[in-house]
């Protein structure tokens, strides 16, 4: 279930070759069952069919879809506030309007930062760790893959720093699948 005080970061990514076609596969295999669809306008409805015949196929509700003409803070900010309270994961798919959405409240709230210290967690980490302290966005996270060739989940955590010292809240959590 998604937190309404916090901010995630993806903790399942594909891109690749058949992805769309095996989604109700990554999002099963995370437990996921009810997810939102963020969708960039104008996105080719036969990739939308594809991306809901395999949440059918694997028994992941759909429970609302929107398309995302321009992304703001403010639109993020009416979208994720108006997601249904069961949602466990929203699904960006499309180009940089819908997955910039996801993105918009970090870039917003960072204008008053200097830095932001990002936390990770990597399959058999116990908690989260120090991976970086960030500029400049987007941040990239080309560590290997813990077993070649074996996805891994990586979960990430933000917390602004101001005159060199944490301040704020810690984000929500960001849940990735990586794989090669």
């Amino acid at each position: 279930m998604l937190i309404r005080t916090q901010i995630t970061i993806p903790s399942l990514v594909r891109i690749k070759t058949g992805a769309i076609d095996r989604i109700g596969i990554y999002l099963a295999r995370e437990a996921f069952e009810r997810v939102v669809l963020v969708a960039s306008a104008g996105l080719d409805q036969e990739l939308l069919d594809r991306v809901r015949s395999s949440l059918d196929a694997h028994g992941i509700v759909l429970q609302q879809q929107l398309f995302i003409e321009q992304a703001s803070f403010e639109q993020a900010t009416e979208i994720f506030a108006g997601l249904p309270t069961n949602c466990q994961a929203v699904i960006g798919l499309g180009g940089g309007k819908a997955l910039d959405t996801g993105g918009a409240e970090l870039k917003s709230n960072k204008a008053d930062s200097e830095a932001v210290d990002i936390y990770s967690k990597r399959d058999g980490d116990a908690d989260f760790v120090f991976f970086m302290r960030a500029l400049h966005f987007p941040i990239i996270d080309n560590r290997p893959l813990l077993v070649a060739g074996k996805p891994e989940k990586r979960e990430y955590r933000a917390k602004f720093i101001r005159q060199n010292q944490p301040y704020g809240n810690m984000s929500l959590t960001l849940t990735l699948i990586v794989s090669a």
